[in-house]
């Protein structure tokens, strides 16, 4: 759950924070994402002119290593100045359209002709789809994925094409089992992505809680927690004028910036680890203490506080109203 407003938290992240050229990739045919970063008018366009994933991935599907994904990409998405300028971030955006699902549809027949078994169909498809994806390679900075609620094709070749998956969840009486299936799920095709679960819309109930806790302690954490805050669905409508962090985001900036650190830090975590398993030399992992302190988990929970301070009497302000 929450897909979206993770994806816009990141892309606005590392656009913002990290001063990087981001890709985003909708691969939900509901679009959401699509809708956050270009607004109704310029997804329509997009959708018209044949710019969506869908269209990419039927035109692609004869040669899916040499295809041009700029003729799909939408170029200066977003509605936020960097701050203390007038000049955008650079993201850019591949949108989503209903017509994914029937792209599915097609290439599942397209397939179904030439593999002995469905579970040949889907692991071809699953590749092209990757090989794809992977063609941004070296383009971008960073690639964002929006994968589509469940287990489609797009998302299981979106999995396979990516080299970290962050996976957002509602803490839920339902959640522990959804996310040890899906973790399972994932180990048996061989998917090579490192996976974080991410709890999102987080309340401060005690239920909640003890099922973070459960998933933290069998699939590790990220080392903070998205709460259920309308500063963070007011930040996923997009604006037809083009806004300040403050004025885009309010109280929840600091939500997007500790996310951003947050996921750096896992990376260079798992970096590090891969190279300890290898024997290799770990001199170009910051040790320092400086470092230690900066980006420690306790560091982090201390940051996440004071962010559910700065937003705890968020409900009872005025939202922001955007047209878009």
């Amino acid at each position: 759950m929450g897909k979206t407003t993770i994806t816009m938290m990141l892309a606005y992240g590392f656009a913002l924070y990290g001063n990087k050229k981001v890709l985003i990739i909708d691969l939900d045919a509901q679009a959401s994402s699509s809708l956050c970063f270009l607004g109704a008018e310029r997804w329509l366009k997009a959708k018209s002119d044949g710019r969506h994933a869908g269209d990419m991935f039927i035109n692609a599907f004869g040669d899916d290593k040499n295809i041009d994904i700029s003729n799909f990409i939408v170029k200066d998405g977003g509605d936020v100045y960097l701050s203390g300028t007038q000049t955008k971030p650079h993201i850019d955006v591949i949108p989503s359209s209903s017509e994914l699902d029937d792209t599915e549809r097609g290439m599942l027949y397209m397939m179904s002709n030439s593999k002995p078994t469905l579970e040949e169909v889907f692991f071809e498809i699953e590749q092209k789809v990757a090989n794809i994806i992977r063609t941004a390679k070296g383009k971008y900075d960073v690639v964002l994925l929006d994968c589509p609620p469940g287990l489609s094709c797009a998302a299981w070749g979106g999995l396979r094409s990516a080299d970290y998956a962050v996976i957002p969840y509602t803490p839920d009486p339902t959640a522990e089992d959804n996310i040890r299936s899906l973790m399972r799920n994932i180990a048996l095709r061989d998917i090579e992505a490192k996976l974080c679960p991410l709890a999102n819309r987080v309340t401060n109930s005690g239920s909640n809680q003890l099922v973070i806790s459960a998933i933290e302690d069998e699939f590790g954490s990220l080392g903070l927690q998205i709460p259920s805050k309308q500063a963070l669905v007011n930040a996923n409508q997009y604006s037809e004028e083009t806004l300040s962090p403050y004025m885009k985001f309010g109280p929840a900036r600091v939500l997007i910036e500790n996310l951003h650190e947050a996921t750096l830090h896992w990376i260079q975590r798992v970096a590090a680890s891969e190279t300890v398993e290898k024997g290799e030399e770990t001199s170009d992992y910051p040790q320092n203490s400086t470092y230690n302190e900066a980006y420690s988990d306790d560091y982090l929970d201390e940051q996440y506080d004071n962010s559910l301070e700065s937003l705890h009497d968020l409900d009872e302000e005025p939202s922001y109203e955007y047209n878009g």
